[in-house]
């Protein structure tokens, strides 16, 4: 089997990156398709895929918040 890295998100996504082949994919560079996981690595935040979700939703909600205007009224 080969080995991969899973990089596993606070959201809870998990991600595999290729790290090293095995014996009987070595010879032809490609991987065989089972995977072996090396190493899980815990990251310490979201996925870029959920990343993206909040801030466009994030930008959503401030495009709809109410505009306030700032500084003084103009006399007439």
């Amino acid at each position: 089997m080969c080995n991969y890295y899973a990089y596993r998100h606070l959201c809870g996504h998990t991600r595999m990156v290729f790290a090293a082949f095995c014996n009987s994919a070595a010879f032809l560079q490609n991987p065989c398709g089972r995977g072996n996981i090396w190493v899980t690595v815990e990251m310490e935040g979201n996925c870029s895929t959920c990343k993206m979700k909040s801030d466009l939703a994030l930008s959503r909600n401030q495009d709809k918040s109410p505009k306030r205007k700032i500084g003084k009224a103009r006399e007439q």
